[in-house]
């Protein structure tokens, strides 16, 4: 099952071409957008690749998603919820640490424990090593600073 707000997908699996499909409006009349829905056993056989969806509207191509096929965890990635921050310090933001696949696609069975270490002014405010769940988690947070500031 596929959900999005193209009115037509293309699911590729290792390179072929395995599924054309338009929303499954028989199933779900009362949906604007409703899902596209694809048995792709047949494409199964053979060799095992990434799996890509292509989406259009109005026969323009307008997104294309890739998802590994290897299965194997392959970036590790930092994302402040803040660009910048004023050094007084008492400003803090929080950190977002995500395992994905080659693709950026996120591994939602990524776990374990995760140290780093901070060069600089700054500090963390988690307990390292801290762990990761569904292949995310979060560290760091404006609260905690500023309870600790403040208590």
């Amino acid at each position: 099952m596929v959900c999005s707000n193209c009115d037509h997908v293309k699911i590729h699996l290792a390179g072929r071409v395995v599924a054309e499909l338009d929303p499954d409006r028989k199933t779900f009349p009362n949906l604007p957008h409703p899902p596209f829905v694809a048995n792709i056993r047949e494409g199964l056989r053979g060799p095992w690749g990434d799996l890509r969806i292509d989406g259009y509207i109005g026969g323009k191509q307008v997104i294309s998603k890739t998802l590994s096929g290897k299965g194997a965890d392959q970036q590790f990635h930092l994302e402040p919820d803040d660009r910048e921050l004023v050094g007084d310090g008492i400003d803090a933001t929080r950190l977002v640490v995500r395992v994905t696949d080659e693709f950026g696609g996120a591994r939602p069975f990524a776990t374990g424990a995760i140290a780093f270490s901070i060069a600089g002014p700054g500090r963390l405010l988690e307990t390292i090593p801290f762990h990761c769940l569904a292949g995310s988690a979060p560290c760091g947070s404006r609260q905690s600073k500023l309870r600790e500031q403040y208590d």
